[in-house]
């Protein structure tokens, strides 16, 4: 009889959960918005077929981590849609496509905004770690001003000039985007991460 009571107590032990004392409890952690994440094109995106609102898959190419917390692992995927599409048309206009990310979803931290930065058909194309920076202060949107003043009368003669010569009457390009072009994502806004 006390080898069963024994055998019993020792089980309930076992199997009790761990005291709230030895839990390590979750601690939430800020994080910058600015991060990089690069991301591909999973199929092919042509200006010629592609339509406005189109939804777009693309794979996360390099993970996320926040000190070792992986926020979005290598080969998920992220919904995207297409915003802008612009055809090729005569005069040697080249077609153009846009694509939107408004908000990714992470891991621990849930769903934060970002958008996209830019979009390169070369898949090898690097993606900072860090994108956003912090903005111009006045000073230096005042001194960019006065350069770009005194830049605009000597550049547009120029530029008149070489659309003249190089003038085209032919079907310009559709804008292609192979499987595995680089998409590269900013997250916009600060977010909290628990681990």
């Amino acid at each position: 009889m006390f080898r069963k009571f024994i055998s019993a107590f020792l089980t309930l032990i076992l199997l009790a959960p761990q005291s709230p004392a030895q839990q390590k409890p979750l601690q939430a952690h800020k994080v910058p918005r600015g991060q990089g994440v690069k991301l591909a094109t999973v199929t092919p995106i042509s200006s010629a077929t592609a339509k406005k609102g189109q939804e777009v898959l693309l794979r996360v190419v390099e993970p996320l981590t926040w000190q070792s917390v992986t926020l979005l692992a290598a080969g998920d995927l992220v919904h995207a849609r297409i915003s802008k599409v612009k055809h090729a048309k005569p005069s040697c206009s080249d077609g153009k496509i846009s694509v939107e990310v408004s908000a990714l979803t992470l891991a621990n931290a849930g769903t934060v905004k970002a958008r996209v930065e830019f979009i390169n058909p070369d898949p090898d194309f690097p993606v900072r770690a860090q994108i956003l920076a912090d903005p111009m202060n006045a000073g230096e949107w005042v001194a960019a001003g006065v350069l770009v003043g005194i830049a605009v009368p000597f550049a547009a003669p120029y530029a008149a000039a070489e659309a003249l010569v190089h003038r085209c009457s032919g079907l310009g390009n559709d804008y292609v985007l192979p499987a595995g072009a680089t998409v590269a994502v900013a997250i916009t806004e600060d977010y909290t991460v628990s681990y």
